[in-house]
């Protein structure tokens, strides 16, 4: 609880009290995600992705930005629901994390995704062999049925 008093002061520095004033602050609510929200991947490659998030709902505090996390470890804090990932493995499986940090320096608890990148693609090149010659609809060229 605070208190506040208002004294008004005239030119001759006499004092006059005024009003008191207690307010009581409540307990700050740290940012909180809706039911149901989820870190998802959009622009999947084999080795970059880009993560989106929901916004985080705070009673009384605006949202300062976001912790972004990857494999537990910290990556960067950012200000917009997503964030690209670049120079990652193919084919391979990542634990990414979310926690969003208010104006008053309280966090939300951590909204967490395991995605992956995308497998490897590659072609194997058509083997010939001599004896059998090329049909002449392909012209040895890659045909994808």
């Amino acid at each position: 609880m605070y208190k506040r008093q208002v004294e008004a002061i005239d030119a001759a520095n006499h004092k006059v009290p005024g009003s008191t004033l207690f307010v009581t602050m409540l307990p700050a609510e740290p940012p909180s995600w809706q039911p149901g929200s989820a870190t998802t991947d959009t622009l999947v490659t084999e080795t970059s992705m880009t993560i989106r998030w929901p916004v985080t709902y705070d009673q009384w505090n605006e949202i300062k930005g976001y912790y972004v996390f990857r494999n537990e470890k910290l990556v960067d804090f950012v200000k917009s629901l997503w964030y690209p990932f670049k120079g990652l493995e193919e084919g391979t499986f990542y634990n990414f994390g979310i926690v969003a940090k208010d104006e008053s320096d309280s966090s939300s608890d951590t909204l967490r995704a395991r995605l992956s990148t995308s497998p490897s693609h590659i072609a194997m090149p058509l083997v010939k062999h001599p004896a059998n010659p090329p049909n002449p609809d392909t012209r040895d060229s890659f045909v994808v049925w």
